[in-house]
């Protein structure tokens, strides 16, 4: 998978939105396969908004015009 800085960028940044995710439900503590199927959705529908926030974010910072 190639992805560009900006993307790259908002990635790192959404990291702390996500680890507070997985440690405030306690998934944490679980192995992957051990999380039941909610908390994998969860864990997913997190990574994905905390990513398009920050990628908005980054975008609105660079104005990329699109």
């Amino acid at each position: 998978m190639n992805l560009i800085p900006d993307e790259i960028q908002a990635i790192e940044q959404s990291l702390p939105a996500v680890g507070q995710h997985v440690a405030s439900t306690g998934i944490g503590a679980k192995a992957f396969n051990d999380l039941t199927k909610d908390e994998a959705l969860g864990l997913v529908a997190n990574c994905v908004k905390a990513f398009r926030v920050e990628l908005e974010k980054v975008f609105d910072a660079n104005e990329v015009p699109f």
